[in-house]
């Protein structure tokens, strides 16, 4: 039997106004962009400022002793990036194969995981993140998201883990 277009159609919209509609911000922070700084040298082999102005000395941040004050002497200027996204938030999950995701003895004994349900077009934004802060708790993902649907793809499973306790007053049972 197959399911037919309509039908498709309709779960699709039903999905998408439960996320929309019980979803909570989550914050994605992405790999940090690093650029060259542009009022001293950068020195590779020590990774950090040379200590030398590449600018002249009529601009203001022009120094010649002591630190670049643009990049405090690191040589980069280092931009953390984050997205805020929607998304079903569900703390401790009862999945089967959730439990197959117990990190015993390497670590991350004890660690809470959650499940996060999106939408698709932020696949890319969770496949690399480097971290997701969820309800001010810090989580890591625990393994690839899957996208789910009934024939097309129209939801993200993402399922990641958090060794961090929960705040005090936050209203969060974990």
């Amino acid at each position: 039997m197959r399911i037919g277009s309509k039908t498709k159609t309709r779960f699709e919209k039903a999905i998408k106004n439960v996320v929309s509609g019980l979803g909570r911000k989550i914050t994605i922070y992405l790999k940090d962009v690093r650029a060259e700084c542009p009022n001293c040298y950068y020195d590779k082999i020590n990774d950090r400022s040379s200590g030398i102005a590449k600018v002249d000395p009529s601009n203001p941040k022009y120094f010649t002793v002591g630190r670049c004050p643009v990049c405090r002497g690191r040589g980069v200027i280092v931009t953390a990036r984050k997205r805020y996204i929607e998304g079903l938030v569900i703390w401790n999950p009862s999945d089967a194969q959730m439990n197959a995701l117990n990190f015993n003895e390497a670590g991350w004994e004890g660690a809470t995981r959650v499940q996060i349900k999106t939408d698709t077009c932020h696949l890319a934004l969770v496949r690399d993140c480097k971290k997701v802060i969820i309800d001010g708790i810090e989580c890591r993902l625990a393994a690839p998201p899957i996208v789910r649907g009934l024939g097309n793809k129209v939801l993200l499973v993402a399922n990641l883990f958090t060794g961090d306790k929960p705040k005090t007053g936050s209203n969060e049972f974990i």
